[in-house]
């Protein structure tokens, strides 16, 4: 009797280990300074070569940077989103 309470009890702990340890992630949300930096280094990187990945790369750090920092006026976000209307990234090989 004692061994099969064990047994459970393991069997317990085992099956509560298995479902907290598969937990996903939570994605990290980036500070309106990290994707300023990322925005600026993107821009940058396009600016010294400017390809179709890296005009890409600036586009996603510059529509990332509008929706994910709250600081921004709305005179800001107009800005980058004029930024990224203007942007055709298909002119680039």
């Amino acid at each position: 009797m004692k061994k099969t309470k064990i047994y459970f009890v393991l069997l317990i702990l085992a099956t509560a280990f298995l479902f907290n340890s598969c937990k996903k992630d939570e994605p990290k949300t980036l500070s309106c300074e990290e994707l300023s930096t990322l925005y600026v280094s993107a821009w940058m990187t396009f600016s010294l070569s400017p390809t179709k990945a890296n005009c890409e790369a600036a586009k996603k750090a510059t529509n990332d940077l509008l929706n994910g920092c709250a600081l921004l006026s709305p005179a800001d976000k107009a800005d980058y989103q004029e930024e990224l209307d203007d942007l055709d990234c298909t002119e680039y090989e």
